[in-house]
């Protein structure tokens, strides 16, 4: 365990946390993405190396910028902050505040996308440039790595993709059994290593999910009044035993199967190599889970709806000419519906 604040270090974070230590410390790189999902960890990381960020002042009682460190900022905030000074006609002042921290982290990149994406992606591009020739660092979180699937303007892409981009993967099953260990311990919940190992395939694959999983158990042992023991994992089971695959499960059969990474099938990559597999994930997660096309993007590497629909598509019509594939996709199902 290594932090500020409880925060684990496993192999699927130490890239994106060694990096951001590196940034507090002074030697990091200027640009820094830490690109994950919904629940993998971003805003903990961030929490546990910068802690809660400085307060940000455009001007001080003397009309001169406060000097903060280290500044913490979800990119909606940035970009509303930055609207409204232009319209009320102080738009250096604003500038110039962003580029008195040593450090600035904006949270959720992607939240600039919208009505004002291309203005707002100007700025953002403009403020990098600016600290960069000042020897200044940003950290940036995103829900996947920079590329098309996020949706950011082109700019901005081009100038992440030119720092260092450190991603949180999902989570091993001896990863989910130490962090699970680990918020038990936190908890005060007497829980073994082996109790968890029984019930690694119900713990999720992000922190969230495995923070939630503890919790749950948590309240079993506080409602039953008693310890952690095998009549409590059995209902534990029974109440997270999914009616349908979800998209963790089905990814990590598809990666199975086709002898691929899932960190490479839920990246925003475009690799020929992983390009079937996901596919075929997507179209698995629809026809088996059900689930809506907004969601599996989001999943897999933050695409939109319209290339998860193509995917599907894709996948639909192979399957008539395809046996190989097929024969694939039989095998899949079988392992999931077993």
């Amino acid at each position: 365990m290594v932090a500020r604040s409880r925060y684990l270090v496993l192999p699927e974070n130490r890239l994106a946390y060694e990096s951001a230590v590196a940034v507090r410390d002074g030697r990091g790189a200027d640009c820094v993405v830490v690109a994950g999902p919904v629940g993998a960890g971003k805003s903990s990381l961030v929490r546990a190396v910068f802690g809660g960020g400085e307060a940000l002042s455009v001007r001080g009682r003397r009309g001169k910028a406060k000097r903060p460190t280290t500044v913490v900022q979800t990119a909606a905030d940035w970009a509303t902050a930055t609207s409204e000074s232009v319209r009320e006609g102080n738009p250096a002042d604003v500038a110039a505040a962003f580029l008195v921290p040593r450090v600035l982290v904006v949270e959720d990149v992607e939240s600039i996308v919208g009505r004002q994406a291309q203005t707002n992606g100007d700025r953002l591009s403009d403020l990098l440039d600016a600290r960069r020739e000042r020897g200044l660092a940003t950290v940036l979180t995103a829900a996947a790595e920079p590329g098309p699937g996020l949706g950011l303007p082109p700019r901005v892409t081009d100038r992440l993709q030119g720092g260092l981009v450190a991603a949180l993967d999902p989570l091993s099953e001896e990863s989910r059994i130490r962090l699970a260990s680990h918020v038990a311990e936190r908890r005060a919940l007497r829980i073994a290593s082996e109790q968890l190992a029984s019930v690694a395939d119900l713990l999720g694959e992000s922190p969230a999910e495995v923070e939630a999983a503890v919790e749950q158990l948590e309240k079993l042992t506080i409602r039953r009044r008693t310890d952690v023991d095998e009549a409590l994992l059995t209902d534990f089971r029974r109440r997270n035993r999914p009616q349908t695959p979800s998209m963790s499960v089905i990814a990590r059969e598809v990666a199975k199967e086709f002898s691929a990474k899932v960190s490479d099938i839920r990246s925003a990559g475009r690799t020929q190599a992983v390009v079937l597999p996901r596919q075929t994930a997507m179209f698995l997660a629809r026809t088996m889970a059900g689930e809506p096309y907004q969601s599996i993007g989001r999943y897999f590497g933050g695409r939109n709806h319209s290339t998860v629909v193509h995917s599907v598509k894709r996948v639909e019509r192979l399957l008539d000419d395809n046996a190989e594939l097929a024969s694939r996709v039989s095998s899949i199902r079988a392992s999931l519906s077993s």
